[in-house]
């Protein structure tokens, strides 16, 4: 039995990992965890690995990857009952953005993107802290991918989802999701192996487009 550790409660991907092991004749078990306790156990090897992680330079220093699940893009969140944050803030460039307070994930890599950019940050560990912080007025904006924000915001504010919005303009360039994997894990390699098979056969009998269109995507 593999460990699959999840850093958020993010159905999407869920979904497509667990249809993945399925179909490659893995059998998951999901942690969730901060995304820097999850690195951290992808070091020592108590986890084979984590997900959903952006590919970046410094990682392929931490673990090695599955292939890309899905791209994703990062935009900037606020939510529409802020008098920090009117309605015409939707017009507005990022770049003339460095006055507000903005919230991102700790140990991501948006996180130090927008710190390069900038931007003063207030990080947390947990998604769901920043949206409640953003729905507060603790801070203007929150940095995240949309998916994953929405699906937070539904499950936390439900009757509010109407006022959380997000400017045009995504950050950055969009981002390969993928699996994290640990080079310390027993047959890491092996299960890597596995796991891209069965990634490859999803894609390939329609089942992993279904389950996007679920979530009303589409590659």
């Amino acid at each position: 039995m593999s460990h699959l550790d999840g850093k958020s409660l993010e159905p999407l991907f869920t979904r497509i990992v667990s249809a993945v092991c399925k179909a490659a004749g893995i059998r998951p078990v999901y942690r969730f965890y901060p995304w820097k306790r999850a690195e951290a156990m992808i070091v020592s090897g108590q986890v084979f690995a984590a997900f959903p992680y952006a590919v970046t330079d410094e990682r392929k220093n931490v673990g090695d990857f599955s292939e890309v699940i899905l791209y994703g893009e990062n935009y900037f969140f606020f939510y529409d009952k802020n008098p920090n944050t009117p309605n015409t803030i939707t017009h507005a460039k990022i770049d003339n953005l460095q006055s507000y307070k903005i919230g991102s994930i700790l140990g991501s890599f948006v996180e130090d993107e927008l710190k390069h950019s900038g931007f003063v940050v207030e990080s947390t560990a947990q998604i769901d802290n920043s949206i409640k912080k953003l729905k507060a007025g603790r801070i203007d904006f929150f940095v995240s991918e949309e998916i994953s924000t929405y699906h937070a915001i539904r499950n936390i504010f439900p009757a509010e989802i109407e006022h959380f919005k997000m400017l045009p303009e995504g950050f950055g360039s969009k981002k390969p999701n993928v699996l994290l994997v640990s080079r310390a894990y027993p047959n890491s390699n092996d299960i890597l192996k596995k796991f891209n098979q069965g990634l490859a056969q999803i894609k390939r009998s329609g089942e992993f487009d279904e389950i996007l269109r679920r979530h009303l995507l589409t590659r």
